[in-house]
């Protein structure tokens, strides 16, 4: 079955079975990004497959599966390309870069900076992300964990400071959602 589209994950799968008679190819967008381009909300894309004739009904799928790999890929990113020209960045496709700078403490901190109501900002994150506040608060800690334990400055009992989690549970449990591995785990993985 041949099948070009968009998909979202609100939650990493671990256990996903991909058969090795599949071949695949992806392109990653940043958050917001597929809101922007396509004017459609995320919600439409997440944690489901909208096939791409759903939004583009011009896309030329026999072509495209037509195509060699390598030429597909360029096809499709030449395809991602027109779709993005001469389209200017929303608050909400810089919003997880800005908030990966300075990390709120809480959702009441994103609403601050946005000057949204929490519904108003539940509403808007959901059509953006597809994600709500907390789970987007919750994403931008943990790459910040991930970047603080990649540069080797410090184990994973400073973090909980740094990132002003709750406490260690609080902080294990986000991590382990988001990766599968209790940040303990995943050092120890990666040191031998």
């Amino acid at each position: 079955m041949k099948q070009i589209g968009f998909a979202g994950m609100s939650k990493t799968l671990f256990d996903d079975k991909i058969h090795s008679h599949s071949r695949f190819m992806g392109a990653r967008l940043k958050p917001g990004a597929f809101c922007a381009i396509t004017g459609m909300p995320a919600t439409k894309a997440m944690d489901k497959f909208l096939m791409l004739r759903e939004f583009d009904k011009n896309f030329d799928a026999t072509h495209f599966f037509a195509l060699p790999f390598d030429e597909a890929k360029e096809f499709f990113k030449n395809y991602i390309g027109k779709l993005i020209q001469n389209k200017e960045p929303n608050e909400f496709t810089t919003l997880f870069d800005e908030l990966s700078v300075d990390i709120p403490d809480s959702t009441a901190e994103i609403y601050e900076k946005l000057h949204f109501s929490p519904r108003q900002c539940q509403r808007l994150f959901s059509k953006h992300f597809g994600l709500s506040p907390q789970m987007v608060l919750c994403i931008v800690r943990f790459q910040k964990c991930l970047e603080i334990l990649a540069s080797g400055k410090t184990m994973p009992r400073g973090i909980l400071g740094m990132l002003n989690y709750y406490d260690q549970s609080h902080f294990i449990n986000d991590f382990k959602k988001n990766i599968g591995l209790t940040p303990f785990e995943l050092v120890s993985k990666y040191k031998s």
